[in-house]
């Protein structure tokens, strides 16, 4: 594992990350029959999931330094 030691402190440079994507859809001609009424149905509807998966989400602790006094 990579590290940085500077001032007796150790910092890992390990970095954890994750991306993500929400996708909305709407369907012609049952949502909407014009573009706009369509967009409009398929952003809800992403923005609706992204909500629910935030809320779900737990909390992430970060690591902490390791240093010597």
């Amino acid at each position: 594992m990579p590290c940085l030691t500077s001032n007796n402190c150790s910092t890992s440079l390990v970095s954890s990350q994750l991306l993500r994507a929400s996708i909305g859809a709407a369907y012609f001609p049952d949502d909407g029959k014009d573009l706009e009424t369509l967009m409009e149905i398929a952003d809800q509807r992403m923005y609706a999931v992204k909500k629910e998966h935030h809320q779900r989400q737990k909390p992430v602790v970060p690591r902490q330094d390791t240093c010597t006094a």
